[in-house]
Formats: structure tokens, sequence, C-alpha cells
């Protein structure tokens, strides 16, 4: 996904601009923070604790400059403290005016789209209230980057995910244990050992030394990278560590709501029944965003039967004063560091106070930012026990439901189903059926951002709000679909085309009376004798059972999964795609009558020298017969 390009003008001195941090230069309000060893070494500044923040918040608040409210306050901090992917080049030599940092790490690109949805300057932010190094405190607890460098003392600060229980084993293999030395090696050590005497003959002393320019005497340069990465923008808690920027952006996000469409975001061409989907500030800045980033980091370098790596934890470089935080040395994450433990807990966190402070900050107005970190992180919780940081499990379910999980486990079933489909102009097409009453809401679409329009709002306005089962009346809208295709076909002279998958999504509560079933059980039989090389699916969530009967196999035509567990659903949905990659080419002779005929007539037809058949499988339309929950 592309990011926009925020173009503004620059900030004048101790004040920020708007959005001078969606910026990949540094900011000129946090030049102050790199342009000294001082600042920059984290051993000079204040704990990262959840206390120092609160404490550096009341220092803003009760100072006699400060004017502003809950909403203005909290916006202003995070235009002039946030700046995501801020990290060091290595290469740059020491120069005069010379900082050699800027934003090229990946959170930059999330954090440029976030400050797009919460408009707001540091304008009126009251930079003398607090010291040099309270200001750059606040910075690094705010900013979330993770720096790979190497630094030395990996021997000392890295830790395996489960060092407190065994030391990591290193256990040398039998195998590949044959020692290979390069030639400049072999030459140091024969000049060691004398071995290099005058008149011994040597082939190589033939040809001239090479120059040092020459391929053959390149030497291939790659930065080292630490084993156990250096995570900034994180706080430590009572209760877990927890990232600081996206904390702040949630309850920013809360205070100046705002849902843009995603055609004013993006200049993007859609349908006109689905151009209304917005996107949410609040969960853009938290959950969504970070998971956003994971699916677009690691989706491309990732097989289709591995998981996506989230959740990696960290430990601190003391229990007294929390200054450094490190990723665990965990082989199963290796460089998947895009959405760690500390992210999790402050998205959680971020999400949760997003959903109760606009209705605080209402009843009271004088509400302050340090208040409500004070009372979440405590035993007190936010003005009741129920809104505190130690039942974030808890509260999960109050801001994501069990029916809206179960929803978006679904949808995205469905999403990645058509992604390894490849929709798209060169490939496959799909068409979404209302199993209600058979009428087509997205007809024949070879883009998946039609699919990814339609959400809640758009089936509602397209249905009318019916919903249920009908199979028999999808199955006589499919048959006359198939037929006026055929035979618009035949009138064209076109022989092979896409083959026809016909994938049928009954909800968990969908059912077939006897006689309903008997007459689709008929109806089937007269629409494989028409369209014999259309393959009728199921991904059905329980038994397979009832549906049996409707498969030619019912082993591998029928697809269950279940509401909830996301690997073993992913798993079958790349079955179902491995299924549907079977089906060649239609095959139909192009002079082939248009009324019906059997399927054995049809075999006899493909075997002639003149019938198109191909083995090419990824062409493939799609037709969903949808049910809704």
């Amino acid at each position: 996904m592309r990011v926009i390009a925020f173009l503004i003008a620059i900030g004048i001195f101790s004040c920020v601009q708007t959005q001078e941090n969606a910026l990949r230069k540094l900011s000129s309000g946090l030049l102050e923070c790199y342009n000294s060893s001082f600042v920059v070494l984290k051993d000079n500044h204040l704990p990262y604790t959840m206390d120092t923040f609160i404490a550096i918040l009341r220092k803003i608040e009760d100072s006699p400059s400060f004017n502003m409210d809950l909403r203005q306050f909290t916006v202003s901090l995070l235009h002039r403290f946030r700046q995501d992917g801020i990290i060091e080049n290595t290469e740059s030599k020491p120069a005069l005016g010379v900082i050699p940092y800027a934003s090229n790490s990946f959170q930059f690109y999330k954090n440029a789209a976030i400050l797009k949805l919460i408009q707001g300057n540091a304008l009126h932010f009251p930079n003398s209230s607090i010291s040099l190094l309270e200001r750059c405190t606040l910075h690094f607890i705010l900013s979330s980057t993770i720096d790979f460098k190497e630094r030395g003392d990996e021997s000392i600060t890295c830790q395996t995910q489960n060092s407190q229980y065994r030391w990591k084993r290193n256990i040398d293999k039998g195998t590949g244990d044959v020692e290979t030395l390069s030639p400049e090696e072999l030459e140091i050590i024969k000049k060691k050992n004398n071995e290099s005497k005058e008149g011994d003959f040597g082939p190589n002393s033939f040809y001239p030394v090479l120059p040092p320019n020459h391929p053959e005497n390149a030497q291939y340069k790659q930065s080292m990278t630490s084993k156990c990465p250096l995570e900034s923008g994180i706080i430590h808690t009572k209760w877990g560590t927890v990232a600081g920027g996206t904390l702040l952006a949630g309850i920013a996000a809360a205070l100046q709501p705002e849902k843009i469409r995603i055609s004013d975001f993006r200049n993007w061409r859609l349908n006109e029944n689905l151009s209304d989907v917005r996107v949410d500030n609040k969960w853009l800045a938290t959950l969504a965003g970070d998971l956003a980033e994971v699916v677009i980091r690691q989706g491309p370098f990732k097989n289709l039967d591995e998981r996506f790596q989230i959740g990696i934890e960290g430990h601190w470089n003391s229990t007294v004063s929390q200054k450094y935080y490190f990723l665990n040395e965990d082989e199963n994450f290796l460089n998947d560091v895009e959405f760690t433990a500390a992210e999790v807990r402050g998205d959680l966190d971020g999400l949760i106070l997003a959903n109760t402070v606009m209705t605080w900050y209402q009843s009271i107005p004088s509400l302050r930012l340090s208040q409500i970190f004070d009372m979440y992180y405590s035993d007190r919780g936010l003005f009741n026990v129920s809104t505190r940081a130690c039942d974030r499990r808890a509260l999960l379910t109050s801001v994501a439901p069990n029916d809206t999980t179960s929803a978006q486990v679904y949808a995205a079933s469905l999403a990645l189903l058509l992604e390894n489909c490849e929709i798209n102009k060169y490939a496959s097409n799909f068409t979404l059926i209302n199993a209600f009453d058979g009428n087509v809401l997205i007809n024949s679409s070879n883009s998946i951002l039609d699919f990814y329009n339609f959400n809640e709002t758009q089936y509602s306005s397209l249905t009318m709000f019916k919903n249920g089962f009908d199979l028999p009346k999808s199955l006589e809208v499919l048959k006359a679909r198939e037929e006026q295709k055929l035979n618009r076909e035949w009138e064209s002279k076109i022989g092979g085309q896409r083959s026809e998958i016909v994938l049928i999504l009954p909800s968990a509560t969908a059912s077939i009376s006897d006689s309903d079933k008997n007459f689709c059980l008929d109806r089937l039989k007269t629409l494989r004798e028409t369209v014999p090389d259309a393959t009728l699916l199921f991904l059905t969530p329980g038994s397979k059972d009832k549906w049996a009967e409707m498969t030619v196999d019912s082993v591998n035509d029928i697809v269950s999964f279940s509401n909830g567990n996301t690997k073993e659903n992913s798993a079958q949905i790349i079955n179902l795609v491995n299924r549907m990659k079977q089906e060649p080419e239609r095959c139909r002779y192009p002079d082939m009558t248009k009324y019906t005929i059997s399927y054995e007539n049809l075999v006899c037809v493909c075997s002639a020298s003149s019938a198109i058949i191909s083995p090419i499988v990824y062409f493939i339309t799609i037709m969903y017969i949808y049910t809704r929950h």
C-alpha cells in the first residue's frame, strides 16, 4: 500500500508546525534531542516509566503558561513530540552541522497516515514549561522505533525467550564441519609458516597480480545487526511495558474523532454503490494500524502456510532505572518485529481509553491527561474499578465483542480467499449473490477493492435488511445466469473460457428442509448437465454433513471453518484455494448447440482435436452465494 506524502511548510523556531513530524527529516522542534551526544545517550535520560511520564505531564499542566483543555493538550503533545522511525545513519561521517538521524525506518509510514487523520499542531505548546532533558525523554517515550544496529554488548544484554528457565544450548552438528579458508587467509598462513619458498612452483605466478578494483578482490560489506534490537517509544508499567505513542494517539483520536472516506484519502475509482467506506482514526491509531503494518510488511515474504509473527517480548536493562529495552532473542521472530508485545498492550490500552475518554471529557471538561493515566494505571481505575490496566484482557471483550470478532474473522477469511485467487483484470473475477433472494450484490468484478469496500452498511442498503438462506431460489438465479452466458458465448462463437466455481457460504444457522433438498438435488442435476464444467463448493462453519449430498466430492468440495480460530481457518482457506486451482479452463466446442446436452456428449466433444482445453488453473470465475450471519 502506498502512503500519501504530506507537503507542509517548515515550522518556526521553538514551535512545530502542522504535521511537520510526518516528514522524513527530523522535526525542527526535535533537533535539540539529536544535536549533542549528551541528550542522545539514553543513560542521561529520565527513566522510561509511567511515573516519569505522569510527572512530566503534571509539570506541563501546572505551568503558568499552560492554557489548553484535554483535547488540545493531547493533540498538541502528539504533534510536538512523536515522530516514529527515527534511526541513525551509521555510514555518515561526523561533520559540523550534520545530524545523522532521519525517519527512515518502517514505522514512519503508519505515523504519517495517523497524523493525517488527527489534525492539529503544537504552536501553543509551552516549551519552556519543562527542561531539555524532560522534553527529550518525552520524545523518546512517545516515538516508536527499533534500532537493529549491533552494539557489541549482546553477550550481556541479550536474553532468549526462555532464558529464565534454561540456558540456550549450542551443540555443534556432525555435518558441515569442514573448515574453508579464503585465498587471503591461505596467503597469510603461508607467510606465517614460511611455506612460500623461493623456487617453489606456483601456477598463479604466471599471472599478474589483480588490481585492487578488480571484482574478485571486492569484499561484500554488510552492516551487522543485533540479536536483540533496541526498542524505543515504550513505557514501563506495573502491568507490562506499553507503547507510549499509540497510547496517546488513541486518546487524541477519540477526543477528535474523524472518519474519512477512502476516496478522499486516496483517489481511488470505486463502484458507485460501494464508495461510502470510511476509515476511523481511532482504530487506525491503535490496533488496526499496527495489524495493517504487519500484513504489509510480512505478507509478501510469507509462504501460504506461514503465520504472521506478532507480540515479541523484551526486557529492561534494569529493574530500578529503566533506560534501555531490548527485544528478546527469538528464532521464531527473526526480523518480524513490526508488532511487539509492548505495542500490543499499548494498542489495547489506547483502544480501551478511546472508548471511554470522550464520555468523561464531556462530563468533566477540566479533566487532565495526567489524571487519566494516573487512574487507569492504578488499582483505583478510571473513575471505576472496572476500567484499569490490570483488567485489559477482560475489557477487550467489551471493546471488541465476540459477535464482532467472529464477523471479522469470517470477513478476514473471505479476504484471504480472494487474495489467493488473484482477483484482478488479468486473472480471476468474482460475483456476489445474496442467498436470501438471489439478487446480485457485486456483479462480475475483477477488482478486489470492490470486496474490501463491501461493508455492513453497503450490505444493508443493497439487501434492505433482508437476510436468510434460500438455496433453491439461489440455484434458480444461478441456472438462469449460466444459460444466458452460454447463449452469448454460442452466438459469439467463443470456445474455451474461464472455469466456473460456485462457492456457497451458508451461516452456522442456515438449514434446508427435505423438500427443498430434493428440489435442489434435481436442480443441481440439471445445472450439471447444462454447465458440466462448473464446480460447486461449500465454505461452511461447523459440520459438513448437511451439505454432503449437494456436492460431487463431499470430502474435497466442502471446507469447514470455525469462528475464532484464525490459524485453523487460514489453513482451511488455503486448502480451498488449492482445490480451486485444480480446475482447468472450461472446455466447450465453438459450434456446440446452445441447447442442453448430456455430460457424456460433452466429454466426447472435448476429446476431439478441435476442442479447447487448457491446463491453466488461475483463470477462475468465482461466484459467491452469500448468506448473512
